[in-house]
């Protein structure tokens, strides 16, 4: 498999080494035919007989794919065509590697170095610190995680364990003139797209470099800076395909989803879902392009569709267009809890406000009415009815520049008292966002997420109501260092929480923990699981709305059908 991209540089403060890219040499790692592991030093990863230097031969290489970082045997090997190491026996195919090393001190600069291989590259950037723990010296080196989606290619790249604003990076395509692009707040640094309608796995490598001013010694020899260098490989998976590599599904478990309803007009994620009588309703959320935030890019549509076949969406009187809240049923009618609103056009400066409005839409009267704002704006939440209250948990205040207010009050508000203002039930034991709530046996049920500290988890803690006190459920499945957990959907269904995120697949939590129920068509996150109609021999349903895919936003409503 050729290489279509051989460069990416991308420089931070004064780059002051001596080491010209064109004949640089660096280390690289990567995954040959048989999925060994190599490792050599070449200018770019297509020169695999070049000397191996010492440091490289040293050099301990490790698998984060597993919880605990674990050392790959690599020996040194001298053949025609490859001068380098490689691993006795095949890595995982989904396997993360790397690896560090100090080269030395070359004409006054001190040389390191950081590798990394990945066997999956992510739909979107990780949003999260990196979890770097292969070694310690690494917190304080270069990491850089690549994601490829519609929107393009991303670099995310962080230093000292921190992402870092304004690292101008180059894409080197062959011949054609190079691409340049800064990364942002998040340190992602982003690409238009490499190829249109790739159909097959593309294997691309990157280069990131940047020198920082430090005096030392090393060996006897004074040096003036040090410059750090990362390489990366990685395969972007051709079109149609999941980002997660070699996932099969049943045919018994495809047979359980299917298209049900005809799609939204307009794909949408992080919206407002909820079913009231027979009727589904899809309020707002954002539109376009994922991490692409404006006014234009927020739905000013409130819509519903009959649980029937034949059916078509209705239009209905919309309230404010905004993004990550939840909408929740109650007595026939709708409750819209907080949300996000940009008041920036597309192309300016984001200008992101989480609001405190919350309203209530009677079906019958095709009307809203405000009712008592939340103490606090918040968005990114998610909100449950258990009893005649509703339940909002998680989230965070966001205002223009700010880097959010993270929420940990659980509010309540009590839905048969007229006049009723929101509670503050108890404080969460931990601050997430993008996360779900559900009900289970009259307890609340907090799912997954991203933490105050950018990590997704997928945590599963309980609140009881009767008792004030919290408690925890096994994990929701998810890949170690993955985007599971992160904009999860959960849905209680005759006793029972199904919960489903970014790897596509459907889980229901029994007595022995979780269990994989069904196969999405299309993986998504940012979606919406809701209560599906009822089907032939008395089987339950559940509807999945929408939500964002590798591919892009979603319209589309799958039904996946629950064994009795």
């Amino acid at each position: 498999m050729k290489y279509k991209v051989f460069a990416i540089v991308a420089c931070l403060f004064l780059l002051t080494s001596n080491v010209p890219f064109a004949s640089a040499h660096f280390p690289w790692l990567d995954v040959d035919r048989q999925g060994k592991a190599l490792l050599f030093f070449g200018e770019n990863p297509t020169e695999r007989d070049y000397k191996l230097p010492d440091a490289v031969r040293k050099a301990e290489v490790v698998s984060i794919g597993a919880e605990k970082p674990v050392a790959v045997a690599m020996p040194a090997v001298e053949e025609e065509g490859f001068i380098g190491r490689r691993s006795e026996k095949p890595v995982k195919a989904q396997s993360t590697l790397t690896t560090s090393l100090t080269y030395g001190n070359y004409h006054g600069t001190l040389l390191k170095y950081y590798c990394y291989y990945y066997g999956v590259t992510p739909s979107e950037p990780p949003k999260a610190k990196v979890k770097d723990g292969a070694a310690k010296q690494r917190a304080k080196g270069l990491v850089v995680i690549p994601s490829a989606s519609e929107r393009g290619l991303c670099l995310t790249i962080h230093y000292q364990g921190k992402p870092v604003e304004g690292f101008e990076a180059t894409l080197m395509l062959g011949e054609a003139d190079p691409r340049k692009a800064k990364s942002d707040r998040d340190g992602e640094a982003w690409f238009p797209p490499l190829l249109s309608d790739p159909s097959s796995p593309t294997k691309l490598a990157a280069i990131v470099g940047h020198t920082v001013e430090k005096d030392g010694e090393v060996d006897g020899k004074p040096y003036k800076n040090e410059s750090h260098y990362a390489t990366v490989t990685f395969t972007v998976l051709g079109k149609g395909k999941s980002e997660v590599a070699n996932k099969e599904s049943s045919a018994e478990e495809d047979e359980k989803t299917s298209s049900f309803l005809p799609p939204l007009s307009t794909p949408v994620a992080s919206f407002g879902g909820a079913v009231a009588g027979d009727y589904l309703y899809v309020d707002s959320g954002h539109t376009g392009k994922a991490h692409d935030h404006s006014k234009d890019n927020l739905s000013p549509n409130f819509q519903r569709i009959r649980l029937a076949e034949n059916a078509e969406w209705e239009s209905l009187p919309a309230g404010q267009p905004l993004q990550g809240f939840p909408l929740v049923a109650h007595g026939g009618k709708l409750y819209r809890v907080g949300g996000l609103n940009a008041k920036n056009a597309a192309g300016e400066d984001e200008d992101l406000h989480s609001v405190a409005t919350f309203a209530c839409y009677d079906p019958a009267a095709k009307a809203w009415s405000e009712l008592a704002p939340l103490p606090v704006p918040r968005s990114s939440h998610d909100a449950v009815v258990i009893g005649d209250k509703i339940y909002v948990v998680g989230g965070w205040q966001l205002e223009g520049d700010s880097d959010g207010t993270w929420q940990d009050e659980v509010l309540a508000f009590d839905l048969t008292r007229p006049g009723s203002t929101w509670e503050v039930v108890t404080k969460t034991p931990f601050r997430r966002r993008a996360l779900a709530a559900a009900h289970l046996g009259g307890k609340l049920v907090v799912l997954g997420g991203m933490t105050e500290d950018r990590e997704i988890t997928c945590a599963v803690d309980v609140f009881d109501p009767a008792t004030g006190e919290w408690s925890k459920l096994p994990e929701f499945p998810g890949e170690e260092d993955s985007m599971d957990g992160f904009g999860i959907s959960a849905w209680n269904c005759d006793g029972k929480v199904y919960a489903s995120s970014f790897g596509g697949t459907i889980h229901g939590l029994a007595a022995s923990g979780w269990e994989k129920v069904a196969e999405l068509d299309t993986p998504r996150s940012f979606h919406r699981i809701l209560p599906g109609p009822q089907l032939p021999e008395t089987k339950q349903s559940l509807l999945v709305v929408a939500g964002a895919s590798a591919e892009g936003h979603l319209g589309d409503i799958e039904l996946v059908e629950l064994e009795n």
